[in-house]
Parts: C-alpha cells; sequence; structure tokens
C-alpha cells in the first residue's frame, strides 16, 4: 500500500481532474478536450486507485471516531466544570483542562498550607490551680495561682495562643 502522501496527491488529482471535466462540460467546450479528459481519467479512476483512496477514508474515519469517543467521554467527565457556579470569573473562556488544572493546584497548595499549619499544634498556656486567698478579703476566698500542672485556663490565654496559631475562632455569645 502507498504512503499518506502517494494517496493524498491521488485524491487532489482527482478532484482537479473532476474539476476540470465539470468546468469542460458547463463551458460547452470542444470535443477532443472532453475526449483527453476522459482518457486521463481512465487512468486516474482506475479501480485500484479508488480503493486506495477508500481505504485512506475508511482508516481517517476510524481515526476520527477514536477521537470523537474520546472527547465524548473527556467531555462527559469534565461537564461538572460547566455546572459547577463556583468557579471565578477568570475561569470564563478556559478550556476545561485548564480550569482543572489550576483548581487541582490551588486545592493542593491549600491542602499543603493547612498540613503546615496542623503540624504545629496549638501551644496552650500553663494552667493555673486554686488556693484559698487571705481571710481578711471575704470576696477572695479562692485566688488563682498560675500551676503547669493546674485545670484551670485562662480564657484571654486560650484566645491568644490559638490567635497566635493562625486559627480563626468566635466566642459563642459575643
Amino acid at each position: 500500500m502507498t504512503d499518506t502522501t502517494d494517496v493524498a496527491v491521488l485524491m487532489r488529482d482527482m478532484r482537479d481532474l473532476a474539476d476540470r471535466i465539470v468546468e469542460c462540460q458547463g463551458e460547452n467546450s470542444n470535443g477532443e478536450e472532453i475526449i483527453h479528459l476522459y482518457d486521463q481519467s481512465d487512468t486516474t479512476f482506475k479501480a485500484q486507485n479508488i480503493l486506495l483512496v477508500l481505504n485512506a477514508f475508511e482508516a481517517e474515519r476510524h481515526r476520527h471516531d477514536l477521537f470523537k469517543f474520546a472527547f465524548d467521554e473527556w467531555l462527559e467527565k469534565t461537564d461538572w466544570v460547566q455546572a459547577r457556579k463556583k468557579f471565578p470569573f477568570q475561569h470564563l473562556g478556559m478550556h476545561r483542562a485548564d480550569v482543572m488544572t489550576t483548581y487541582i493546584e490551588h486545592l493542593e497548595a491549600d491542602n499543603a498550607a493547612l498540613k503546615t499549619k496542623l503540624a504545629n499544634p496549638v501551644l496552650l498556656p500553663a494552667g493555673y490551680s486554686a488556693r484559698a486567698g487571705h481571710p481578711f478579703h471575704e470576696g477572695e476566698r479562692n485566688v488563682m495561682i498560675p500551676n503547669k500542672n493546674g485545670d484551670w485556663l485562662s480564657r484571654f490565654e486560650v484566645e491568644h495562643a490559638i490567635h497566635v496559631a493562625g486559627f480563626p475562632f468566635t466566642v459563642k455569645g459575643e
């Protein structure tokens, strides 16, 4: 079998010859030119050449079908990009694969930042323990004394430790 270049040249020759025949028939050309073109068509349009062109066409059609199948599969699997309304306007007009790549890179960066943040634990302040106060201050029966093994924590110090660690927080009721 000949290579694709030969088939392309053959197809171009067939098209040119067919165009010239149609042109001559429309011009009511003299018989000699038409007879010459028909003689030329006997060799150009012989059965072997027709088979070559048809086989090349079928191979190209099969190749097209494979690409179409792959494209349809890809399109079906990426329809969520179009349906999702959360993408910022910068993604409008972008190719779906580019949107997905950008989105995946963004998620991976966020994930890495969160892993880094979670790798460093929140350092809580030292605790407090209650100790009896002075008997002459009736309102201060118990006094909070810093103690590393204490069960009580200062709310302000805990909020500060969480804030320094980079985590947002809210206080219920405020």
